[in-house]
């Protein structure tokens, strides 16, 4: 439940109402889900960006609305050197030269966080914690 509890304050944080990852649709808040449910899905030698790691979870909402619509985006939080970060990671890309075309075009303010690539495999196996798709 502890794991949990961050995820929920950020699901309200963004204005998300109902936690329902069977209902959703990628243009809306979907909700709280295990790794397994957010990226299982999702072929593993696809491409996505993580584009921020914040440690206040109140400027995750901030940050999200720069990013375009178009892509699906999932935050969690890990801990790292005693330090706990809330990560967002941003679209679903089948090769990692889409990938890098999609990052070139990001905000200036989004780049500053300086996003990287990596494929959905790797990003399974870091998640410490249920993730919260954004939309």
């Amino acid at each position: 439940m502890h794991k949990t509890l961050p995820l929920i304050f950020t699901f309200l944080v963004t204005g998300c109402t109902v936690p329902s990852y069977t209902t959703g649709t990628p243009e809306q808040c979907v909700g709280v889900m295990s790794t397994q449910d957010a990226y299982g899905y999702l072929n593993p030698n696809h491409y996505t960006m993580q584009v921020l790691a914040l440690k206040q979870e109140r400027d995750v909402k901030e940050y999200i609305r720069y990013i375009d619509p178009q892509y699906p985006v999932w935050v969690n939080w890990k801990n790292s050197r005693g330090t706990r970060w809330y990560t967002v990671t941003v679209g679903d890309f089948k090769t990692k030269q889409d990938a890098y075309n999609a990052r070139s075009s990001l905000p200036s303010r989004v780049k500053q966080s300086a996003p990287f690539v990596l494929t959905f495999a790797e990003m399974q196996r870091k998640q410490e914690t249920n993730v919260v798709r954004m939309r």
